[in-house]
């Protein structure tokens, strides 16, 4: 019974983790419908700084929050495709 064994505690802890299976929680979901708005009210107050005019600022905000956790719930349900979980590693 060594350290990378099958058997091992620290084997079945990292079985656990890997084949759970994908959840998503409403939690998540508003965290990133809150952060999505943000960034879209944050790039309105931007552009209005600078002299662009204001266009359904907050019909934006609202969408992309929506968007925002929609896309939280689709990443944890389905999990991210392999050929970008490399790319999230680093």
């Amino acid at each position: 019974m060594g350290w990378f064994s099958d058997d091992s505690d620290n084997a079945a802890a990292y079985d656990q983790v890997q084949n759970a299976p994908h959840e998503a929680t409403l939690s998540h979901e508003l965290i990133a419908a809150a952060a999505s708005y943000e960034a879209a009210k944050a790039w309105e107050d931007h552009c209005a700084a600078n002299g662009k005019p204001d266009s359904h600022a907050k019909a934006k905000e609202f969408i992309a929050a929506a968007a925002g956790g929609f896309i939280d719930r689709l990443v944890e349900t389905k999990g991210v495709s392999p050929k970008y979980s490399s790319q999230t590693r680093d």
